[in-house]
């Protein structure tokens, strides 16, 4: 009977705890893990996106724009020089990230990455713990050519 209720229980917690976890969005280009408790904006052409926890205020924004052939290392440091940027370096997936201050003053961390057609700049303001978990989630959708 005490095997019983420890399963039953131990159900009860899974099934009403599955709420609380993140679910994977797919935005075209791009896959992004939204935890629960964040809200998801984007225009119309989809070249932006901005998530919010409702919590904290942290904010996500992406942008997403076609290479059009200029060399991403040069690319990224226009954008990098372009905000003010600081600690300008390539990441062990040669991504690249830096941090600046936005108009408010706050600290942000961008990154910008890209794939064979396109680029992501990526910029950050919050509690990192919950920006970490929202740019490490984020992945190339290799099969979306749009």
């Amino acid at each position: 009977m005490r095997k019983f209720f420890c399963v039953s229980v131990l159900i009860f917690i899974i099934a009403f705890s599955a709420p609380a976890f993140s679910s994977v969005r797919n935005f075209g280009r791009i896959n992004i893990e939204v935890p629960k408790g964040w809200n998801v904006a984007r225009d119309r052409d989809g070249s932006t996106i901005v998530l919010r926890s409702l919590n904290s205020g942290s904010t996500v924004r992406i942008k997403l724009s076609k290479l059009d052939g200029e060399p991403f290392e040069r690319l990224a440091r226009n954008i990098c020089a372009s905000h003010d940027g600081t600690d300008f370096k390539f990441n062990h997936k040669g991504n690249v990230t830096f941090t600046y201050k936005n108009i408010d003053d706050e600290e942000c961390t961008a990154m910008v990455s890209s794939n064979e057609e396109f680029y992501m700049f990526l910029s950050a303001s919050g509690k990192k713990e919950e920006l970490d978990e929202v740019i490490h989630s984020l992945k190339w959708n290799e099969d979306s050519k749009k």
